[in-house]
């Protein structure tokens, strides 16, 4: 199966993410384990679910040039707002139609303003979002 990164679709609420930098442009990482093995001084052992929602960070890579940026920067103030950060908090989700795998995370907010570089390379930005991850198992 070969990998179509036109196809992955990133959305942060009602937006549709485009304009993703070359590579690794979107990674949805767990912040922690769900689950523990505790091991008694006999050799019982017991096992222990967390949680079935963990929090998890994404990170979305757009090239410099991306419209996507301004609308993020204005979004991250407007989540910093009292009167307004309750209406632009929401769900990121990411969608891969190759593989079926879908991530979503609720209430995702936006971390920090991305650094920018300046330099030979095409420059990026890289978007951190926080959020309580849930992962849809492949079809």
């Amino acid at each position: 199966m070969a990998f179509m990164p036109h196809a992955v679709l990133v959305t942060y609420g009602p937006h549709i993410f485009s304009g993703f930098a070359n590579g690794d442009f979107v990674t949805v990482d767990q912040d922690g384990d769900t689950a523990d093995v505790i091991v008694g001084a006999a050799g019982q052992s017991a096992t222990i679910i967390r949680s079935a929602d963990q929090p998890a960070t994404a990170k979305i890579t757009l090239i410099a040039e991306s419209l996507d940026n301004r609308l993020l920067t204005q979004i991250y103030a407007a989540q910093r707002n009292p009167l307004t950060s309750a209406a632009s908090i929401w769900p990121l989700t990411v969608s891969d139609p190759a593989t079926g795998e879908k991530d979503v995370l609720h209430s995702a907010v936006i971390l920090r303003i991305p650094s920018r570089a300046r330099g030979e390379e095409v420059p990026t930005r890289e978007w951190s979002f926080k959020g309580v991850h849930k992962a849809v198992p492949i079809a």
